[in-house]
């Protein structure tokens, strides 16, 4: 099993902390001395989760940019990604509109 240490717990040094401690990860040594983890938490945020939360709190249907300044993310094809995920899941609604110059854009609403 490989681990993958970059988005790992670290103190205020930068260093990694120690398996067992920080949030509850839990490790043995094996009888080669490697440690092995029970269990490990996700070291990623739920951003999708985060985005729906963000579109139902404010009431109506928000800009790519709007959902992206609530979570925290640049407008950006990640965050494209995620919100179209989240609208071929049937979470979201993608609400064609014309911006003020004549442009299309598209709004997103929580789907009922």
């Amino acid at each position: 099993m490989r681990i993958d240490l970059r988005h790992a717990e670290r103190d205020l040094n930068g260093r990694l902390l120690p398996i067992g401690e920080g949030s509850g990860h839990a490790g043995e040594r094996t009888h080669s001395g490697s440690v092995g983890a029970h269990s490990l938490p996700s070291f990623v945020p739920d951003r999708r989760r985060d985005i729906l939360q963000a579109v139902y709190e404010t009431g109506g249907a928000v800009r790519l940019s709007e959902i992206g300044e609530s979570v925290g993310l640049k407008k950006s094809g990640y965050l494209r990604r995620l919100v179209d995920d989240l609208v071929e899941r049937g979470y979201l609604i993608r609400i064609p509109a014309v911006w003020r110059n004549g442009c299309l854009m598209y709004l997103y609403d929580v789907a009922q």
